[in-house]
């Protein structure tokens, strides 16, 4: 894109990284202050929270995914746990699901685009970030897309068990849906407080996704301005607490997550700007072929 024009993309990158970052931070702090610190200020969770986050962003993206490597097997068991537990314990109603397809497709491709694509699917072009410090091997295109496809399927399937729960009425409109479906499970003298299980997977999911962006964040200031990350890790966490609080209210987070960031400022970054720049790739691939005696 040129010196002028590749900065200014950069750092929309990296706003929208950090933005990501900061409502990840948000969604963390809400869900400790509903389910385990009731008591405790928001303010102090979040600082809490950015501080233990700032210091593995400090340790560069090898640590990153040393550490999910480590964490998947536990995150693993927890959701396939939970996946065996809703069917088995008499809370799962097929029925709920019904009518299938009764006004057409219309309304699913409506719900589709672009919220649906931009969250959570859309969010995969942060690994566009590190990409380029993956270890290239033989079958690493193919790794990337089994990946994709498995985490659909995962997502897709965990949604579907809420329903089948829930209903879609109660599950539209729940603050924590998951969180209600693992509550009503219930099998005696084993399994009761399931919902401790479910809030342990969230926060390191969450944790993760706040993790994974601030470093897109970093690692976008760096390639801009030539310092090294780990000196942007300090004022980009307090940036990421100061956006944290743009809304005033949980509900108000909610409402602008939903409504303005994933119908408009979602599409551009996940969907209008990679094709952009992909296609000037292939424009400057022809020109470079053409202009090579």
């Amino acid at each position: 894109m040129g010196k002028i024009m590749g900065t200014i993309f950069n750092l929309m990158f990296v706003g929208y990284f950090a933005y990501e970052a900061s409502r990840n931070l948000r969604d963390l702090s809400e869900v400790t202050v509903l389910t385990l610190l009731n008591r405790t200020p928001m303010w102090l969770i979040t600082v809490i929270t950015i501080l233990v986050v700032s210091n593995t962003v400090r340790y560069g993206y090898r640590v990153l995914f040393l550490m999910c490597m480590i964490l998947f097997p536990m995150m693993l068991l927890g959701y396939t746990l939970i996946s065996i537990l809703i069917p088995s314990t008499g809370i799962f109603h097929a029925g709920l699901i019904l009518p299938v397809l009764e006004n057409g497709w219309n309304p699913i491709f409506k719900a589709a685009f672009p919220k649906i694509i931009s969250f959570p699917f859309g969010q995969v072009v942060l690994f566009l970030v590190f990409y380029p410090y993956a270890r290239k091997g033989r079958n690493f295109n193919k790794v990337v897309i089994t990946a994709y496809i498995v985490t659909a399927l995962a997502l897709t399937f965990i949604n579907q068990l809420i329903i089948f729960v829930l209903g879609t009425k109660i599950a539209a409109y729940s603050t924590l849906p998951l969180l209600e479906t693992v509550q009503m499970i219930e099998l005696t003298e084993v399994f009761e407080r399931m919902d401790a299980l479910f809030t342990l997977l969230l926060f390191l999911g969450l944790g993760i996704k706040i993790a994974a962006f601030f470093h897109g964040a970093v690692i976008g200031l760096e390639r801009v301005t030539g310092v090294n990350y780990k000196k942007w890790v300090f004022a980009v966490g307090i940036l990421l607490c100061g956006l944290s609080f743009l809304s005033p209210t949980y509900t108000e987070h909610i409402e602008v997550g939903r409504g303005v960031t994933l119908n408009y400022s979602s599409p551009v970054f996940q969907i209008f700007l990679p094709i952009l720049l992909f296609v000037v790739i292939l424009l400057k691939k022809r020109t470079n072929k053409k202009t090579t005696p």
